[in-house]
Formats: C-alpha cells, sequence, structure tokens
C-alpha cells in the first residue's frame, strides 16, 4: 500500500493586455436570468459584474502578451491525497487501484482590461468541492482451472460540470447599460451583436458520476506448438446509462444529453503465440 499527500501550486501567467484600453473604458450592466426551476433558485435573479466597451474605444487592439504578476495575484493550486494498492491473494490472484481525493483551486481575481474579469468573484475564484474530484479505480485478475482466468477492471470517476451559457440580445441589455452596446453603437448597418453570459458558477454543479465494470474470461490451449487464447470481453457489465456529454448552451434543448456511456456489449478475440 502507498499513501501520498500532493500540493501542486502554479503562478507566473502569461496575460494578454490591449494597451489602447483600461478598466475605466468599460461600462457596468445587468441581465437578469430566466426563471427557470432548474436554475438556482428557481431563476429569476440578477446577473451582474458585466461590462461593455465604451463605442469610443471599441475596435482599439494594441495586444502585449504580459505576466500575470503585474496586474494581480493569479494562482492554481491542486491538494490531493492518494492511496493505492498493489496485492497478491488467493493462488495467483492480482489486484492494484486506488482511491484519489483532491481539488484544484483556481484564482484570477484581478483586472487585465475589463473590470468583468475581477468583478464577478465567484466566476474568478472556483474551488470545487472535494467529493466532486474524488475517484476510485481498481483492475485485479484470478486464475481459474483448466487455464482459465477472469479478469475485472472497476472504476468510479466524477461527473463532468454543468453550465447554462445564455445569449442575452441588446435589447435586454440596453436598459441596465443605458445605451446600446458598443458593437451597435459603431455599425454600419443592422446590428445583431449579442452578449453571452454564464448563469451557473463553475464546478457547482455535476452530472452524475460515471461507474463502469468492465469483465474478461480467458481460456488457454495449445494446439501442437502453438499457444491459443480465446478471451471474452463484457463491456458495461450492469448496463450503465451514464450521461457523458450535454448541451450547456441555455435554451429548448439545455441539458438535453447528446452522448451517453455505450450499452453492454460483448466481444470475442483469439491471440496465437508461436
Amino acid at each position: 500500500m502507498t499513501v501520498g499527500c500532493h500540493r501542486t501550486t502554479l503562478a507566473e501567467f502569461p496575460v494578454t493586455h490591449n494597451r489602447l484600453v483600461t478598466p475605466a473604458d468599460f461600462d457596468p450592466f445587468c441581465v437578469t436570468a430566466p426563471v427557470d426551476c432548474r436554475l438556482p433558485g428557481g431563476g429569476g435573479y440578477p446577473i451582474c459584474g458585466l461590462y461593455d466597451l465604451k463605442r469610443e474605444k471599441f475596435g482599439q487592439v494594441d495586444n502585449l502578451v504580459r505576466q500575470a504578476s503585474e496586474f494581480g495575484k493569479q494562482l492554481q493550486v491542486y491538494n490531493g491525497f492518494d492511496v493505492g494498492i498493489n496485492a497478491r491473494f488467493g493462488r495467483g490472484g492480482l489486484l492494484a487501484g486506488g482511491v484519489n481525493t483532491g481539488r484544484t483551486m483556481t484564482d484570477s481575481c484581478f483586472a487585465v482590461d475589463s473590470p468583468q474579469q475581477a468583478s464577478q468573484s465567484q466566476f474568478c475564484r472556483v474551488s470545487p468541492s472535494w467529493a466532486s474530484q474524488s475517484q476510485v479505480k481498481l483492475s485485479g485478475s484470478y486464475p481459474l482451472p483448466w487455464d482459465a482466468s477472469v479478469s475485472a477492471v472497476f472504476q468510479n470517476v466524477p461527473g463532468f460540470p454543468l453550465l447554462g451559457t445564455r445569449t442575452f440580445t441588446k435589447t435586454e441589455i440596453a436598459p441596465s447599460l443605458g445605451r446600446n452596446l458598443g458593437a451597435c453603437e459603431t455599425a454600419t448597418g443592422a446590428c445583431t451583436a449579442t452578449a453571452s453570459v454564464s448563469m451557473l458558477e463553475p464546478n457547482t454543479r455535476f452530472e452524475s458520476r460515471f461507474t463502469n465494470f468492465d469483465l474478461r474470461f480467458g481460456k488457454n490451449v495449445r494446439v501442437g506448438g502453438i499457444r491459443v487464447k480465446g478471451t471474452l470481453d463484457i463491456y458495461n457489465l450492469f448496463n450503465a446509462s451514464t450521461i457523458l456529454l450535454v448541451n450547456n448552451n441555455y435554451g429548448p434543448t439545455w441539458l438535453l444529453p447528446s452522448e451517453v456511456v455505450p450499452a453492454r456489449f460483448f466481444k470475442l478475440g483469439v491471440q496465437l503465440d508461436f
């Protein structure tokens, strides 16, 4: 058995700085999340800390890559614990695997160009729960009579984080902003400018955890000087239907699954050793 405690800290991140604008060149605005039972508190809450570039600065770009430390403190810190085992049991049985729990905290609560980078504190500092990042993985094998064997792989890993990104129109933004979007004020024709806003705090809601169990049976047979090994693999033995991917863009199909774990299936194989 091995037990480990880990802490990894990353710093000295690069950022892209537009030297022609400052945080003072942005105007604040708020939007209102739609009423929806799937949103925190049923929705209908204001989302503030959003900014739009003023008309006189719109389209002015002179980017330069700098160190984040020139504008504030950016961190990425991982703390975690591992417990691993590698064991033999019975007459030739093997078992290996372990448990890991940990979390990665990211902090970028400072402004480079737009104050929006630092104003939404629940978005610029993210620290998911330990439970949401824990995982278990095990594999093992055991010899059976008549030169046969059985092996299995088990894993239980976190579900992927859910998002809720909604596109707000210029009409929805203008009452709070007090003017039209900067992109519209400088447009020469019809303006279709919008703003994409995340309505969920990152790493606070997750899909169901992914649990999977695969099984393999093997049998060795000698034919002359050739060893023939036949295998029968059973993937997703318990026929789990865990969701792997959903639509994270808010709308009529928000959270609609687009990918699930493949259903239980069998696979036959033959290996020849000369």
